[in-house]
């Protein structure tokens, strides 16, 4: 079982981790995308599509379409490669 409540509220790798702020995903925001000792955040600290009873529904939804879109596409368009200007 993963602790996501324990992962996604890390003091070691979330600046005030219980407060809600978007620019965490932003790296234009320097002080809120890094962790507080100043390093780069471990990409396993924030895993909202894991899995276990809380799965994000909708990715089970998007690979379904994926497998049976792309082939389509590929079906009816023929796809070519464009030349540099």
């Amino acid at each position: 079982m993963i602790g996501m409540e324990a992962m996604h509220h890390d003091p070691n790798q979330w600046k005030e981790p219980s407060k809600f702020v978007p620019e965490r995903f932003d790296p234009k925001f320097v002080d809120w995308y890094l962790t507080p000792s100043g390093k780069p955040r471990n990409p396993m600290t924030f895993g909202p599509f894991l899995g276990g009873k809380r799965v994000c529904l909708g990715k089970t939804f998007a690979e379904t379409v994926t497998r049976f879109t792309i082939p389509i596409l590929f079906y009816h368009f023929d796809f070519d490669f464009q030349d540099e200007c």
